[in-house]
């Protein structure tokens, strides 16, 4: 049974997460991209509006993978263990293909796709935290 109020708050709470360090590594590490400018969307509004909604979409995706394998990650007194376990599970299913993938069929460096594994690390493990924390 998905707990709604907790799934809202959870999804709301991961995806300004998702956002934030997704967009501080992007900052920081925006020199990596220049030698593929030409792969990527001009930074408009509207292509803004995309990313946010986009970030919203995973976040609540990721609440509900939580929620239907809430009880199959370990007892609800470990709840740190069990949103670790979920985080480093995402990465792993979410992460890695996407970026190996990337790097195979678009002239991207190695150096930009291992900022976004570590950056995919530390979000899917911050959220999973988050979600099992809040997700209770």
């Amino acid at each position: 049974m998905i707990k709604w109020k907790k799934f809202f708050i959870a999804g709301i709470v991961a995806a300004i997460i998702r956002y934030l360090v997704s967009s501080g590594f992007g900052m920081y590490f925006a020199d990596l991209y220049d030698p593929t400018t030409g792969l990527w969307r001009a930074m408009t509004p509207s292509w803004m509006q995309n990313v946010i909604i986009a970030h919203v979409i995973i976040a609540f995706l990721a609440v509900f993978a939580y929620a239907v394998i809430n009880r199959a990650l370990g007892k609800v007194s470990e709840k740190g263990k069990k949103g670790a376990k979920f985080g480093f599970l995402v990465w792993l299913v979410r992460d890695i293909p996407c970026s190996v993938l990337t790097y195979v069929f678009m002239p991207v460096t190695f150096t930009l796709v291992a900022t976004w594994l570590v950056s995919g690390l530390i979000i899917s493990l911050i959220n999973g935290l988050v979600i099992a924390r809040i997700y209770k």
